[in-house]
């Protein structure tokens, strides 16, 4: 995929190539909507363990449907 995003910038967007000036919208468009409207990690905790301590991780399982759109 690098190889195509460079061929896009230096042919499309430097060299003039309407088709890869097509292809470079069209991946760098996607790839900003998926920047904008995709998941963000939320930070829950941020702790210093001192020697000897130990933290355990778990998941929160994800809500059904039913409960998600009421919400």
């Amino acid at each position: 995929m690098a190889l195509l995003r460079t061929s896009a910038i230096t042919k499309g967007f430097l060299g003039g190539s309407r088709g890869w000036r097509t292809f470079g919208l069209a991946y760098f468009g996607l790839r900003a909507l998926r920047r904008l409207f995709g998941r963000t990690p939320e930070v829950v905790s941020v702790d210093e363990l001192a020697p000897g301590q130990r933290m355990q991780i778990t998941a929160i399982p994800p809500r059904d449907r039913r409960h998600r759109r009421r919400s």
